[in-house]
């Protein structure tokens, strides 16, 4: 997706420009907290998988726009080191995306969600679609208010 890949170059834009600028000593800075330039980049570059559980979340319970009720439920609990299983959430804007890209689900997405299943495969040594040992998953929808 075209807009994926502008964001990307934005990332990479404003990392290289604003966060390490060649003439700006920002360690020097009073009261400087450490940037921690992962997080921007999934601010800045759209993310379309949000995963919780093993004692950490990639969202918060602020998120609700973005991840529903639910998904920024879980991933609070998640955070907080409640026993959630761990799951993710598929933001509400590959929804919106969904209905506005004539029913085309967004550029990536099946490789993310092929990603958190193998992350969850490895966190509870069970494998989907496996006869012998399977990952049973549970798949909630929802809708923002």
């Amino acid at each position: 997706m075209a807009f994926r890949d502008d964001n990307e170059n934005l990332a990479t834009r404003f990392e290289n420009n604003i966060l390490r600028p060649s003439s700006l000593n920002i360690d020097a800075l009073p009261g400087h907290k450490p940037l921690n330039l992962s997080k921007m980049k999934d601010i800045l570059v759209s993310k379309h998988i949000y995963s919780f559980g093993g004692g950490s979340a990639d969202g918060q319970s602020d998120m609700r726009n973005l991840l529903g009720g639910k998904g920024a439920n879980l991933a609070e609990m998640a955070s907080l080191g409640l026993p959630v299983p761990p799951g993710f959430t598929i933001t509400t804007e590959v929804c919106t995306a969904y209905y506005e890209n004539n029913h085309q689900s967004p550029d990536g997405l099946e490789a993310e969600v092929a990603s958190a299943l193998e992350t969850i495969e490895g966190l509870v040594e069970k494998k989907f679609g496996d006869a012998a040992n399977p990952l049973l998953v549970s798949v909630r929808s929802g809708a923002r208010a």
